[in-house]
């Protein structure tokens, strides 16, 4: 069949309009008996005519809708980029800056206090004061049984570099808002991010004097620190000094013995996916950085891998402060195995913090865990997506119900009667040891945790029966 010209408009006005499959017309049919010639042109004609004004109100329809879709869309994009607050985030205190990193909201700008150097039963994190202090119900004066805060200063003066300039200064600090990210971690030992995660600030890692009554924590300082105005003084407080590594447990290479330790704090972006149009088509699909699409990490702690289906950040060895150092930081750090380093002057020199490795202490602990004496500890920091909250429970190997099970194993903390302060960590169950590290060099020491009656009920728990523990997630 050959068409001429005038039939054309029609053809592709019938043809459109099969495409549109339009549910009030059999418009397959109507083309069929026009090509076939069994509707005369003029019928065909007014067809045709009532079939496009069917038409031009189906586009229209389309157009208006696809309009407000788009007008949806672009105000969702825009308000997930807005609204800082509504879309989560994640919170982190920057030592030793009076202002946040240029992507970051300063919640507010304050003073570093935490306990003095030389009090043994001291508090032993920092805090960062507001400008603008509030007050409940008070009484002036030092009177009674009390704890302290005071301010804190940099013990810089046996540190290489410009970093000697900052010597009894006072420490500033900021508190940071990340509007749309899920996670904020410390790495110690290292001044790159690792793949998928964004810098924040890096610097040095820092905690108190080795052999100061007082225990600390180790704390990341801006690796450019500001100072307080009319802060120069030497008044003492909480001390923060520069870390270095010792060898013996903690493993030389890569470390290097006095050499100064660096950190960086990098966060991890939120992410959620959004199709269009009801297609499946992956390249159809925006993704919105900054939604409530969380992820957590933890540190298993005598692992070398993480739980089947959780992501490895890093895996590597188990550090801390020594066992016999009363100015102990408390917690241990899990130290990559490729430590990366900042300005440094090797050597054990001036006042300075330390970081050992660790090993377990076992031999008197019950089940299988004395093969494990005096080996050293290995440690996985681990990323586990669409989690909200994870949270270790002592005395528990099962999880509470709508809690999903990480890993179980057994609470573990320093040596009662040890001079340094530590902290209650679990270690995995089934644990691993470092190759070649079956040496009593001390360092950091894990020993199990027994429970005593008293204070605490017995029943349910038993004098000298040793602790388990569970570390769980929740969405």
């Amino acid at each position: 069949m050959v068409m001429n010209m005038t039939s054309v408009p029609i053809f592709l006005t019938l043809f459109a309009m099969s495409q549109a499959a339009n549910p009030t017309e059999n418009c397959k049919e109507i083309l069929q008996d026009f090509l076939a010639g069994r509707i005369s042109s003029a019928v065909g004609t007014r067809q045709s005519r009532n079939m496009n004004r069917a038409f031009q109100n189906f586009t229209h329809a389309m157009r208006v809708s696809m309009a407000e879709f788009k007008e949806k869309t672009e105000a969702d994009i825009r308000m997930i980029k807005e609204n800082k607050h509504g879309n989560g985030g994640v919170v982190f205190t920057r030592w030793g800056k009076k202002t946040c990193p240029s992507n970051a909201e300063l919640v507010h700008s304050g003073y570093v206090g935490g306990s003095l150097y030389n009090n043994r039963g001291a508090a032993v994190e920092p805090l960062c004061l507001p400008r603008e202090p509030e007050w409940g119900v008070y009484r002036d004066g030092t009177d009674g049984q009390k704890a302290y805060i005071y301010g804190a200063e940099y013990q810089t003066n046996t540190i290489s570099g410009y970093m000697r300039n900052f010597h009894d200064h006072d420490v500033p600090c900021a508190v940071c808002l990340i509007p749309k990210k899920s996670i904020v971690k410390m790495f110690p030992a290292k001044k790159t991010c690792y793949e998928g995660w964004t810098l924040e600030y890096k610097g040095y890692l820092m905690a108190g004097y080795y052999n100061h009554p007082a225990a600390t924590t180790y704390t990341c300082v801006d690796e450019h620190p500001d100072t307080i105005h009319g802060g120069r003084k030497n008044e003492n407080g909480y001390l923060f000094y520069q870390v270095e590594a010792i060898c013996g447990s903690l493993k030389c290479p890569p470390y290097v013995r006095g050499r100064e330790l660096i950190m960086v704090v990098p966060v991890l972006p939120m992410i959620l996916f959004i199709a269009l149009a009801g297609t499946n088509d992956a390249s159809s699909k925006v993704i919105l950085k900054g939604t409530n699409k969380s992820s957590i990490v933890y540190t298993r702690w005598g692992k070398r891998t993480c739980p089947t289906n959780v992501e490895v950040v890093l895996s590597g060895f188990t550090g801390g402060s020594r066992y016999d150092h009363v100015g102990a930081a408390v917690e241990p750090l899990c130290l990559p195995r490729d430590p990366e380093w900042g300005v440094y002057k090797d050597g054990i020199n001036g006042n300075k913090a330390y970081v050992f490795g660790a090993e377990y202490e076992t031999n008197t602990s019950p089940g299988k865990l004395p093969t494990l004496f005096e080996q050293d500890i290995p440690c996985a920091v681990c990323l586990l997506r669409n989690r909200s909250v994870v949270k270790m429970f002592p005395a528990r190997k099962t999880c509470y119900k709508g809690w999903k099970l990480e890993y179980h194993g057994y609470l573990m903390a320093g040596y009662y009667n040890h001079p340094a302060a530590t902290m209650y960590t679990c270690v995995d169950g089934d644990p691993d040891t470092l190759h070649g590290g079956h040496a009593n060099k001390n360092g950091k020491l894990f020993y199990s945790v027994e429970a005593r009656c008293g204070s605490l009920k017995c029943p349910p728990y038993v004098q000298g029966r040793e602790l388990v523990c569970a570390v769980c997630s929740k969405e």
